[in-house]
Protein backbone atom coordinates (compact mmCIF):
# COMPACT_ATOMS: atom_id res chain seq x y z
CA UNK A 1 0.00 0.00 0.00
CA UNK A 2 1.54 3.38 -0.94
CA UNK A 3 2.41 5.80 1.84
CA UNK A 4 0.16 8.86 1.92
CA UNK A 5 1.92 12.13 2.69
CA UNK A 6 -0.06 14.35 5.04
CA UNK A 7 -0.37 18.11 5.06
CA UNK A 8 2.55 18.39 7.49
CA UNK A 9 4.90 15.94 5.78
CA UNK A 10 8.35 17.38 5.11
CA UNK A 11 11.65 18.21 6.77
CA UNK A 12 11.04 19.76 10.22
CA UNK A 13 12.36 23.19 11.14
CA UNK A 14 11.85 24.79 14.56
CA UNK A 15 12.04 28.60 14.48
CA UNK A 16 12.07 30.76 17.63
CA UNK A 17 11.25 34.45 17.14
CA UNK A 18 11.97 36.89 19.98
CA UNK A 19 12.05 40.63 20.48
CA UNK A 20 14.48 40.81 23.40
CA UNK A 21 13.76 44.34 24.73
CA UNK A 22 17.18 45.86 24.17
CA UNK A 23 17.81 47.64 27.49
CA UNK A 24 17.21 44.53 29.59
CA UNK A 25 19.69 41.68 29.03
CA UNK A 26 18.44 38.79 31.17
CA UNK A 27 20.34 35.62 31.99
CA UNK A 28 17.07 33.90 32.84
CA UNK A 29 15.40 34.70 29.51
CA UNK A 30 18.60 33.85 27.63
CA UNK A 31 18.54 30.36 29.15
CA UNK A 32 14.88 29.92 28.21
CA UNK A 33 15.67 30.80 24.59
CA UNK A 34 18.66 28.47 24.39
CA UNK A 35 16.88 25.63 26.22
CA UNK A 36 14.00 25.75 23.70
CA UNK A 37 16.43 23.98 21.33
CA UNK A 38 15.14 25.66 18.21
CA UNK A 39 16.97 25.16 14.94
CA UNK A 40 17.06 28.92 14.38
CA UNK A 41 16.73 31.96 16.64
CA UNK A 42 15.31 35.03 14.88
CA UNK A 43 16.04 38.04 17.10
CA UNK A 44 15.13 41.73 17.30
CA UNK A 45 16.38 44.50 19.64
CA UNK A 46 19.70 42.69 19.79
CA UNK A 47 22.44 44.60 21.60
CA UNK A 48 26.06 43.69 22.26
CA UNK A 49 25.08 43.11 25.88
CA UNK A 50 22.25 40.78 24.85
CA UNK A 51 24.48 38.83 22.47
CA UNK A 52 27.07 38.36 25.21
CA UNK A 53 24.36 37.23 27.65
CA UNK A 54 23.01 34.72 25.13
CA UNK A 55 26.47 33.32 24.43
CA UNK A 56 27.19 32.97 28.15
CA UNK A 57 23.95 30.97 28.40
CA UNK A 58 25.17 28.53 25.73
CA UNK A 59 24.10 30.13 22.43
CA UNK A 60 27.66 30.16 21.08
CA UNK A 61 27.85 26.38 21.26
CA UNK A 62 24.23 25.71 20.27
CA UNK A 63 24.06 28.32 17.46
CA UNK A 64 27.53 28.69 15.92
CA UNK A 65 26.19 29.87 12.53
CA UNK A 66 24.99 33.45 12.65
CA UNK A 67 24.46 36.80 11.01
CA UNK A 68 24.06 39.69 13.46
CA UNK A 69 24.10 43.45 13.66
CA UNK A 70 23.81 44.30 17.36
CA UNK A 71 23.19 47.96 18.14
CA UNK A 72 24.50 49.75 21.19
CA UNK A 73 21.88 50.58 23.80
CA UNK A 74 22.55 54.31 23.47
CA UNK A 75 22.06 54.18 19.67
CA UNK A 76 18.63 52.63 18.99
CA UNK A 77 16.60 49.43 19.42
CA UNK A 78 17.02 48.12 15.85
CA UNK A 79 19.78 45.56 16.48
CA UNK A 80 18.95 42.39 14.56
CA UNK A 81 20.20 38.85 14.15
CA UNK A 82 19.72 35.23 13.13
CA UNK A 83 21.47 32.47 15.11
CA UNK A 84 21.35 28.97 13.62
CA UNK A 85 22.21 25.47 14.77
CA UNK A 86 22.23 24.47 11.10
CA UNK A 87 24.79 25.59 8.50
CA UNK A 88 24.11 28.70 6.45
CA UNK A 89 24.49 28.58 2.67
CA UNK A 90 24.50 32.39 2.54
CA UNK A 91 23.60 35.34 4.76
CA UNK A 92 23.60 39.11 4.85
CA UNK A 93 22.28 42.36 6.26
CA UNK A 94 20.07 44.63 4.15
CA UNK A 95 18.45 47.95 5.06
CA UNK A 96 14.80 48.92 5.16
CA UNK A 97 14.10 52.13 3.22
CA UNK A 98 14.23 55.58 4.81
CA UNK A 99 16.73 58.13 5.98
CA UNK A 100 17.48 56.23 9.21
CA UNK A 101 19.29 52.88 9.04
CA UNK A 102 17.03 50.01 10.05
CA UNK A 103 18.71 46.66 9.27
CA UNK A 104 17.10 43.44 8.07
CA UNK A 105 19.00 40.16 8.55
CA UNK A 106 18.58 37.22 6.18
CA UNK A 107 20.06 33.74 6.00
CA UNK A 108 19.71 30.69 3.76
CA UNK A 109 19.57 27.80 6.24
CA UNK A 110 20.39 24.24 5.18
CA UNK A 111 17.78 21.69 6.31
CA UNK A 112 18.75 18.26 4.99
CA UNK A 113 18.74 18.58 1.21
CA UNK A 114 16.60 21.76 1.36
CA UNK A 115 17.56 25.39 1.85
CA UNK A 116 15.14 27.78 3.56
CA UNK A 117 15.36 31.58 3.39
CA UNK A 118 14.79 33.23 6.81
CA UNK A 119 14.53 36.95 7.48
CA UNK A 120 14.50 38.86 10.77
CA UNK A 121 12.75 42.25 10.67
CA UNK A 122 11.86 45.10 13.03
CA UNK A 123 9.94 47.95 11.44
CA UNK A 124 9.70 51.48 12.75
CA UNK A 125 6.84 52.01 15.23
CA UNK A 126 4.10 54.26 13.77
CA UNK A 127 3.87 56.29 16.99
CA UNK A 128 4.31 59.71 15.31
CA UNK A 129 3.46 61.09 11.88
CA UNK A 130 7.09 60.68 10.79
CA UNK A 131 7.16 57.18 12.26
CA UNK A 132 3.93 56.26 10.48
CA UNK A 133 5.34 57.41 7.15
CA UNK A 134 8.47 55.34 7.73
CA UNK A 135 6.39 52.34 8.85
CA UNK A 136 4.36 52.47 5.60
CA UNK A 137 7.59 52.50 3.58
CA UNK A 138 8.92 49.54 5.57
CA UNK A 139 5.66 47.59 5.16
CA UNK A 140 5.58 48.17 1.40
CA UNK A 141 9.23 47.13 1.12
CA UNK A 142 8.62 43.89 3.01
CA UNK A 143 5.62 43.08 0.82
CA UNK A 144 7.78 43.64 -2.24
CA UNK A 145 10.45 41.31 -0.89
CA UNK A 146 7.79 38.66 -0.27
CA UNK A 147 6.47 39.03 -3.81
CA UNK A 148 10.00 38.67 -5.24
CA UNK A 149 11.03 35.85 -2.88
CA UNK A 150 12.81 32.82 -4.36
CA UNK A 151 10.06 30.32 -5.15
CA UNK A 152 12.39 27.30 -5.18
CA UNK A 153 12.81 27.27 -1.39
CA UNK A 154 10.75 27.76 1.77
CA UNK A 155 10.56 31.37 2.94
CA UNK A 156 10.08 32.61 6.51
CA UNK A 157 9.99 36.28 7.53
CA UNK A 158 9.61 36.87 11.26
CA UNK A 159 9.87 39.69 13.71
CA UNK A 160 8.30 42.80 15.17
CA UNK A 161 6.18 44.32 12.40
CA UNK A 162 4.65 46.92 14.74
CA UNK A 163 1.33 46.13 13.06
CA UNK A 164 -1.69 44.12 14.15
CA UNK A 165 -3.42 41.39 12.08
CA UNK A 166 -5.73 44.19 10.85
CA UNK A 167 -2.91 46.35 9.49
CA UNK A 168 -1.88 47.30 5.96
CA UNK A 169 1.37 45.34 6.39
CA UNK A 170 -0.46 42.15 7.34
CA UNK A 171 -2.85 42.36 4.38
CA UNK A 172 -0.02 43.00 1.92
CA UNK A 173 2.03 40.03 3.13
CA UNK A 174 -0.98 37.72 2.90
CA UNK A 175 -1.68 39.05 -0.59
CA UNK A 176 1.92 38.20 -1.51
CA UNK A 177 1.07 34.54 -0.87
CA UNK A 178 2.38 34.12 2.66
CA UNK A 179 0.54 32.50 5.60
CA UNK A 180 0.72 33.87 9.14
CA UNK A 181 1.67 31.21 11.69
CA UNK A 182 -0.98 31.92 14.33
CA UNK A 183 -3.74 32.10 11.76
CA UNK A 184 -2.54 28.86 10.16
CA UNK A 185 -3.27 26.95 13.38
CA UNK A 186 -6.54 28.72 14.22
CA UNK A 187 -5.11 31.13 16.82
CA UNK A 188 -5.64 34.41 15.02
CA UNK A 189 -6.70 36.20 18.22
CA UNK A 190 -3.55 35.31 20.18
CA UNK A 191 -1.50 38.22 21.60
CA UNK A 192 2.23 38.65 22.24
CA UNK A 193 2.59 42.25 23.52
CA UNK A 194 2.92 44.12 25.95
CA UNK A 195 2.83 41.34 28.61
CA UNK A 196 2.27 43.76 31.48
CA UNK A 197 5.53 45.61 30.88
CA UNK A 198 3.72 48.64 29.43
CA UNK A 199 0.21 49.97 29.91
CA UNK A 200 -1.44 49.05 26.61
CA UNK A 201 -4.16 46.63 25.47
CA UNK A 202 -2.82 43.17 24.55
CA UNK A 203 -2.26 42.65 20.84
CA UNK A 204 -0.05 40.81 18.36
CA UNK A 205 2.55 43.05 16.74
CA UNK A 206 5.05 40.22 16.16
CA UNK A 207 4.38 37.74 13.38
CA UNK A 208 5.91 34.78 11.57
CA UNK A 209 4.94 34.62 7.89
CA UNK A 210 5.62 31.47 5.89
CA UNK A 211 5.71 30.49 2.22
CA UNK A 212 6.57 27.08 0.76
CA UNK A 213 6.11 25.31 4.12
CA UNK A 214 3.30 24.31 6.45
CA UNK A 215 2.90 25.28 10.11
CA UNK A 216 2.72 22.27 12.44
CA UNK A 217 2.34 24.16 15.71
CA UNK A 218 2.77 27.51 17.44
CA UNK A 219 3.49 28.16 21.11
CA UNK A 220 4.47 31.16 23.17
CA UNK A 221 7.19 31.00 25.82
CA UNK A 222 7.10 32.86 29.12
CA UNK A 223 8.09 36.45 28.36
CA UNK A 224 9.98 36.91 31.66
CA UNK A 225 11.66 40.30 31.11
CA UNK A 226 10.66 41.26 27.56
CA UNK A 227 7.46 43.05 26.58
CA UNK A 228 7.14 40.57 23.67
CA UNK A 229 6.42 36.87 24.21
CA UNK A 230 8.96 34.66 22.38
CA UNK A 231 7.30 32.36 19.86
CA UNK A 232 8.27 28.85 18.79
CA UNK A 233 6.94 27.78 15.38
CA UNK A 234 7.28 24.19 14.17
CA UNK A 235 7.42 24.04 10.38
CA UNK A 236 7.37 21.26 7.79
CA UNK A 237 9.37 22.20 4.69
Amino acid sequence: MPRIRGAHAGAPLRVLDANLLAPRPSERLARVLVDARADVLVLQELSDEWLRTLDEAGARERYPHRIVEPHALDTDDFGIGILSARPLAASGIDSLPGGYRVPLAWADVRVGDRTARLESVHTAPPATSAGAELWLAHAAHLAGRAERRPRDRPYVVAGDFNGSPFSFAHRRLLAAGLAEAHESVGRGLATRWPNGVFLAPPMRLDHVYVGGASVRSVRELASLTSDHSPLVVELAL
